[in-house]
């Protein structure tokens, strides 16, 4: 009877010590999935953020081509009521793109900011897991020795 339950604890233990392996395996594969999820997200933020400082850059470049033109056109033609009203249209347009593109970036670091909060979350379950697993594996542990030291002693 002692023998089927030390070979039964025997299989706990090594069932065991396989559920701790595949969870420290599930753990270190979500942190580098989460750690690859937030490198896209974060590739994906600067994209957008490198997209939109270019956009700034040329509307920048069209409005001072637009009031370089515009001037010539105000000396030569005395147009000055049409520029004012391109360069303001312009100034509009360009303040309405700078503010999309800081809400887009704002969405997005929010975004990523709770992608972390999830992945750090689950990070600290999967831990807690691996540590009650580790615990109820030495205590299985000591169980087998005193088993064995019981055996050792119903022998003798």
């Amino acid at each position: 009877a002692l023998r089927a339950r030390h070979g039964a604890l025997d299989s706990s233990l090594g069932a065991l010590a396989a559920d701790l392996a595949a969870a420290s395996a599930c753990s270190t594969e979500a942190t580098a999935r989460g750690g690859k999820a937030a490198a896209d997200a974060l590739s994906d933020a600067n994209a957008t953020l490198t997209d939109a400082w270019t956009a700034q850059q040329q509307s920048l470049q069209g409005l001072a081509s637009t009031l370089s033109t515009a001037a010539s056109d105000q000396r030569a033609a005395n147009v000055g009521t049409a520029l004012k009203a391109g360069a303001a249209d312009t100034a509009l347009q360009l303040a309405g793109a700078l503010a999309a593109a800081v809400a887009a970036l704002s969405e997005v670091r929010d975004e990523v900011a709770g992608q972390v909060e999830q992945l750090q979350a689950q990070r600290a379950a999967e831990a807690a897991a691996t540590a009650a697993l580790a615990a109820q594996r030495v205590a299985l542990s000591a169980d087998v020795v005193a088993l064995s030291a019981d055996v050792g002693a119903l022998r003798a």
